[in-house]
């Protein structure tokens, strides 16, 4: 089995196991079915990740991975702000005005929280701090390839989260239907 084949089957696999970005992008799509905010979202976290590819690729893995506080903190800050989104979407559906819940999704923007999901998850610094290096291949300089891997597991993930979102909203636009939507917004 070829190093691409291998790397493309295990990212795959990797990107589409749950943790907190994906549920971030489902709840996306079924809160709102309009596609827009779904793709937002995404954006943020494929930011995210090419914030994190850009600080492995050229040094702060080695830093990362030899500092165990910066990965407790990683994973605190993570722990925190998903408290904090449990928390507000808790608050959040005891609102039961079409006005609530319009200013709200004016409010909550799905690219900052895709990013901030993202970029504190644990799941992510892992990935590209234990999981890329190992496709190595010596083609060409460490960096760069390392950059090169990168770029192509964004790409995954675009895919597979774009997939999970649009799912999502469909899903939601069958389940509840336009016509219900409109009417609670009216009313």
């Amino acid at each position: 089995m070829s190093t691409f084949f291998t790397f493309l089957v295990l990212s795959l696999l990797y990107c589409a196991a749950p943790g907190p970005t994906m549920l971030m992008v489902i709840n996306t799509g079924l809160s709102s079915p309009e596609k827009k905010r779904v793709f937002s979202c995404v954006a943020g976290i494929l930011v995210s990740n090419f914030t994190m590819v850009v600080l492995i690729s050229f040094g702060l893995g080695t830093v990362i991975k030899d500092s165990q506080y910066i990965v407790q903190f990683i994973a605190c800050a993570g722990a925190l702000y998903l408290f904090y989104l449990g928390v507000q979407s808790f608050v959040n559906s005891f609102k039961q005005s079409a006005s609530s819940r319009n200013n709200e999704k004016s409010r909550n923007l799905p690219f900052v929280k895709g990013f901030l999901t993202s970029i504190t998850n644990p799941k992510l610094s892992l990935f590209y701090v234990a999981f890329l290096p190992q496709f190595f291949t010596g083609t060409y300089e460490y960096n760069i390839e390392l950059f090169l891997w990168g770029l192509f597991y964004i790409s995954i993930v675009f895919f597979v989260m774009s997939a999970y979102g649009i799912m999502a909203a469909t899903f939601a636009r069958y389940l509840f239907g336009e016509s219900t939507r409109k009417i609670t917004a009216v009313s």
